[in-house]
């Protein structure tokens, strides 16, 4: 049941996020797509901290970027983002969709995010104490941000933080004292970021 309801949520998610774009999308003119409305896709290697066990963990992160409009002051986003991290004792998945805003100073490319979805922990084998609590999930709240660093004129090199907020609800085994079980992951990213603008509005991306 827990899968189902994941599942659930995360194409309710993405549902939100494509009925946000949707009316600001059909509402732009050829001339504002073409001042640089694109999408990005990123990937990278994830170290993160689970606040499970007090280890750092390995992992990956993988998502994508749509940018609505360029050129302003600041430059605002829809973002959707993936993150796995495990060891041999537990997993943690994270999905994630939300507001973004660039600002552009040149070759680099700083951004804040705030992020809401779901979070999943799985622990391999059970814990002792709770031998029926293979999984656990709830709601996940990210805020965090980075920057991008132009490296040709569509692949730049990506630096990202984020700290999540986890809340399971109600588990005794891990809260006997009847509050909320929570975590607050954070997960720290080096990877590369693909611009890949509209199709037939090719944005010429120049290095400055």
């Amino acid at each position: 049941m827990k899968f189902v309801r994941l599942a659930s949520l995360t194409a309710f998610l993405f549902l939100v996020a494509g009925l946000m774009l949707a009316p600001t999308l059909r509402a732009q003119s050829l001339a504002t797509a073409r001042r640089g409305a694109e999408i990005t896709a990123f990937g990278g290697y994830s170290v993160s901290h689970p606040d499970y066990g007090g280890t750092s963990y390995n992992g990956e992160t993988i998502g994508a970027n749509f940018t609505l409009f360029k050129n302003w002051w600041v430059d605002p986003s829809v973002e959707v983002r993936f993150n796995h991290s495990s060891n041999s004792i537990i997993s943690e998945n994270a999905f994630l969709v939300g507001p973004r805003v660039q600002k552009d100073y040149g070759r680099f490319h700083p951004y804040v995010d705030a992020l809401f979805g779901v979070g999943v922990i799985s622990y391999h084998p059970a814990p002792t104490f709770s031998p029926d609590d293979h999984q656990d999930s709830g709601r996940n709240i990210a805020f965090g941000g980075g920057v991008d660093f132009d490296v040709t004129r569509n692949f730049s090199a990506k630096v990202d933080f984020q700290e999540q907020n986890w809340n399971l609800g109600k588990n005794p085994p891990f809260q006997p004292d009847g509050s909320n079980y929570t975590l607050s992951p954070s997960v720290l990213t080096f990877g590369v970021t693909y611009h890949i603008p509209f199709s037939g509005l090719r944005k010429q991306r120049e290095l400055r």
